[in-house]
Formats: structure tokens, C-alpha cells, sequence
């Protein structure tokens, strides 16, 4: 009665395994084909990345409706290092926009740390300051001249912790600093 069925269990083992090899004969022919190019040009259509997104937090509120804790929209201002034309132009509008020091910013376009392709200016610019910067670099654009020119000035909107109390019941609500650690 064994007998029976090893010849079947066989049988089917063998098909099973020439199916298998099909299947993979199949997948090699696939990715050797003409075809197999449009595929991937139609991967790297709908191919995606990833980016951070940091959600708003909730303001706190004191029982009569006054703001105890809110969010202020900040900007990162950075320069993309490989897009700059006129650093000198860059470094100029950001130490007269952003207060920064003129030298250390045209010296660390000019000379980046090894391995960065973007430099951040300033963390934290207010709204006004990124507004100028941004029809400076607009009205910069539109002329045909080369130079002066903003390219590679970029702006990133975040938010910032804001008390428009002050101190004002920090030891209940805590307080976050500028590197986003909280305390109580």
C-alpha cells in the first residue's frame, strides 16, 4: 500500500519542482527582456522618499482662555553648497537680514567641512527676515546678470515653542529650550 503512494508523492514532487523552475526561468526572462527597461523607468516614476514631518503641538490654555503656551513659526535659512553662484552675495544678504557675522559665513561657503553639501546659517529666523531674504533672492532672479545672486539660499519653515506669559507657570506647564529638550 506504501508503495501506492511514494510513486504519487514523487510525481508530485517533480511537478512541484518544475513549476518552480519555471516560475524562476520566468522572473530571469523578465528582467532580461526589452521590456524589463520601461519597468524600471516606471519604478522611478512612483518610486518615493522619506521626509520628516513634525507634527504642531497643541497650545495649553489657562482656565479664564489665556495663552500659556503656543507655537511660533520659525525658519532654518541654510545654503545648498552645490548651487551657490556668488557666495559673496549670499554671505552679504544673510549678515545684514540675519545679523550674522559677514567673514564667518562667506569663510564657511568657501571652505565647508569635509563631506557637507549643505550649511546651516541659522536655526531660528524670524518671518520678517526670511521675507526680505526671499524678495531679495526674487528680484535677484529676475535680472540677467549672473551676479549678484541668492542661489542656493534656502528657507525651511518650523515651529518654535512659544510663552507669550513669559514665565509665567513654567514650573506646571514646564518650558522646552531652543534644542527642543523639555523641562519641568
Amino acid at each position: 500500500m506504501r508503495q501506492q503512494y511514494a510513486w504519487r508523492s514523487m510525481l508530485l514532487n517533480g511537478i512541484l519542482a518544475l513549476i518552480a523552475l519555471l516560475v524562476i526561468l520566468q522572473m530571469v526572462r523578465i528582467q532580461a527582456s526589452a521590456e524589463a527597461e520601461a519597468f524600471r523607468a516606471q519604478a522611478d516614476t512612483f518610486k518615493g522618499g522619506y521626509k520628516t514631518y513634525y507634527p504642531e503641538r497643541g497650545e495649553i490654555y489657562d482656565r479664564n482662555g489665556h495663552l500659556l503656551a503656543g507655537n511660533q513659526t520659525v525658519y532654518e535659512v541654510g545654503v545648498d553648497l552645490t548651487a551657490v553662484i556668488d557666495p559673496h552675495s549670499v554671505a552679504m544678504a544673510v549678515s545684514v537680514n540675519l545679523g550674522k557675522d559677514y567673514n564667518e559665513v562667506f569663510t564657511e561657503i568657501l571652505n565647508p567641512p569635509p563631506g557637507i553639501s549643505y550649511l546651516v546659517v541659522d536655526n531660528f529666523a524670524s518671518s520678517e527676515a526670511v521675507s526680505h531674504l526671499e524678495e531679495l533672492k526674487k528680484e535677484l532672479n529676475q535680472a540677467e546678470a549672473r551676479t549678484p545672486s541668492l542661489a542656493g539660499l534656502e528657507f525651511s519653515p518650523r515651529l518654535k515653542r512659544s510663552y507669550p506669559e513669559g514665565a509665567l507657570a513654567s514650573n506646571v506647564i514646564g518650558f522646552v529650550n531652543r534644542e527642543g529638550r523639555g523641562y519641568l
